[in-house]
């Protein structure tokens, strides 16, 4: 970076650097990598209106707002309750054990 007025401007490569065909990580393609990531690894038999999808979003929300799976499911609408969630994690974590 120059300065230039005492303002810091960027270099003219750095700037050239950054096309429109640049690749930009964006929250949603973050989620979606994090999802198919966790279902390829962690497969987590469901049922009911309880996904395995489901049950990964929300873990994932609780953990990125440093929330708790019970606070989670109150905020969110349709999905299922802690109880279920806990329900379907004990039973992965009982047959990986």
């Amino acid at each position: 970076m120059s300065r230039s007025c005492g303002k810091i401007e960027p270099e003219k490569n750095l700037v050239q650097a950054m096309t429109p065909t640049t690749p930009v990580l964006t929250d949603s393609k973050t989620l979606n990598e994090v999802l198919n990531s966790l279902t390829e690894n962690l497969p987590i038999q469901t049922q009911g209106k309880c996904e395995q999808q489901n049950i990964f979003e929300i873990l994932i929300r609780a953990a990125t707002q440093r929330d708790s799976i019970e606070n989670t499911t109150k905020v969110l609408k349709n999905v299922p309750t802690s109880n279920d969630i806990r329900y379907h994690l004990e039973k992965y974590s009982s047959a990986n054990l």
